[in-house]
Parts: C-alpha cells; structure tokens; sequence
C-alpha cells in the first residue's frame, strides 16, 4: 500500500512538477528501479507505469541513466504476466519515442552482461 502510495506521488509530480524530479533524479531513479523488481505485479506495474510517464515529461534528461532503465524494463518483457509484459513494451516505445536515436538503439541492441541465456 506504502509503495503504490509512492509511485502515485511520483507520477503526480512528473505530470506536474517535472522539475522536482531532476533535482532528486538519481534518487528516485534508483527507487523506482527497485520497485520495477518488485515481486507484486500491482507495484511493478506502478514503477513501469512512472518509468513510461517519465521518458514522456523529462524526455533527454533520462539519458544519463537510460541502460539502467531500460535494461529491466526488457527482462519484463519476459514475464508471464500479460499486463505488465504490455506495459514493459509501452513504456519502451516511450523511451524511443523522447531519447535521441542513437542512444535508443544502442541500449536495445546492447547484449546485456549478465544475460544466463547465450
């Protein structure tokens, strides 16, 4: 209930107060990311949902930490859920759609290092 109170205060303030959230963006990057590898499908959603809102209203300013994100948004697209399986893949198609080009590409196609499938 705590995490999903969050992640709703963070979706507020990306809609309304972008700012805020560059001030503080290391950190709450790094809280969302943790609540992406939440095992409650609800809160991973949630994270998704404020990762997708982000790449949206703060666009260039995630590049910075753009393989951080990404890369556990594309293990997501793995899971059996179809809900956030659809979601991982929207917010995705948000980070492409408000990152440069190159960045973008260069993190889709990038082999992550600790891949256990070769």
């Amino acid at each position: 209930e705590k995490n999903m109170d969050g992640l709703n205060g963070m979706i507020r303030l990306v809609h309304h107060h972008p700012e805020t959230i560059i001030v503080e963006y290391k950190q709450a990057t790094q809280l969302i990311l943790k609540q992406i590898k939440n095992l409650r499908s609800q809160v991973g959603r949630s994270a998704v949902h404020v990762v997708g809102d982000m790449f949206e209203h703060l666009k260039r300013s995630m590049e910075s930490d753009i393989e951080k994100i990404a890369l556990p948004l594309i293990m997501k697209t793995g899971e059996t859920n179809r809900f956030l399986r659809e979601d991982c893949n929207q917010a995705l198609d948000r980070m492409v759609e408000n990152v440069s080009p190159s960045r973008a590409i260069a993190v889709i196609t990038a082999e992550p290092l600790n891949n256990k499938n070769p």
